[in-house]
């Protein structure tokens, strides 16, 4: 038995054996509840595009062909405008690395890549 002024030593023998595992909360939900609410979450989600959309053959709630095709066309512009950027930014590249290359001394072939070191060999 403990002294009633020591707060240091733990009290095994009036101490109750916690449970494994983690505490359960007072107000958790159960499954059925939880899998109530989720049902109601995914009925008030917008519905995703269906395959038939595509095709124009899709309902109400999908977008029309010419949405789509606006959209596609759209996304076009946007890949030639960033493929043409990305062309420009390798060519200034392209340019930089040149001029590094002569203020540096180094030959620059035509391709704009320094000469090979062939080996050589042993001649007999």
């Amino acid at each position: 038995m403990k002294q009633p002024e020591d707060n240091k030593t733990m009290d095994f023998l009036n101490s109750e054996k916690r449970g494994r595992g983690r505490p359960r909360l007072p107000d958790a939900l159960s499954d059925a509840q939880r899998a109530r609410r989720y049902r109601e979450k995914k009925q008030s989600r917008p519905a995703a595009i269906k395959r038939d959309a595509v095709t124009g053959n899709g309902s109400s709630t999908s977008p029309s062909r010419g949405m789509l095709e606006s959209r596609v066309m759209l996304l076009n512009a946007e890949n030639l405008r960033l493929s043409e950027a990305l062309r420009e930014a390798l060519d200034r590249i392209a340019a930089l690395e040149k001029a590094l290359m002569r203020a540096s001394g180094i030959n620059v072939t035509r391709h704009g890549k320094p000469p090979s070191k062939k080996p050589v060999r042993n001649q007999r």
